[in-house]
Order: C-alpha cells, then structure tokens, then sequence
C-alpha cells in the first residue's frame, strides 16, 4: 500500500480519509474496516478480524486505553495495541 501525505507545520500526515492509518489516530465516532489480519490471538477472539467495522467509543485520559466497538460489543484495548491495527475511514481497497 501506498501511503499519502500531507505537510502539515512542518510535519508529515497520512491522509486518513483516503489512506490507511491505525486505530490510535481514529476519530472518535467514526466508523472504520479493519485492514489487515490480526496476528495476535487475544484479539482475533475479541472480533478483531480483517474486514469487520470498528467504531472508537472513548479514549483514556493521559494516553489511556481506547474502547471501541466491534461486533456489538466494547472492548478495551492500550494504545501500543490499537497502533499496531490498521483500518480504513472509508473502507478498504484491494
């Protein structure tokens, strides 16, 4: 995949509403696809699965954990965690 960016003050931003970018620099709000297969188990039994929407729900204060919801439920995960989860705004393309 090819990433887009912008100069923003100085500093290099993927274009998110066109481009990858991983859970931690969703909105909140916004539903996005899953991108990519989730290599770790915990995960994967949790729904995060290549292809399912997920929705950020609420973010931790001090660089707290993110809840999203996947699959109709919440789940709590740390942002270490959610950089490592690629999604897609507006869906993915192959």
């Amino acid at each position: 995949m090819v990433w887009m960016f912008k100069k923003l003050k100085g500093e290099h931003k993927r274009d998110h509403l066109n481009q990858g970018i991983t859970l931690e620099e969703a909105s909140l709000g916004t539903p996005c696809v899953i991108c990519h297969n989730v290599t770790d188990p915990l995960l994967k039994s949790f729904g995060f699965r290549e292809g399912k929407t997920i929705t950020i729900r609420a973010l931790g204060v001090c660089n707290g954990p993110i809840v999203c919801e996947i699959s109709g439920h919440c789940v709590a995960i740390d942002r270490k965690t959610a950089k490592k989860i690629n999604i897609m705004v507006n869906g993915c393309t192959k």
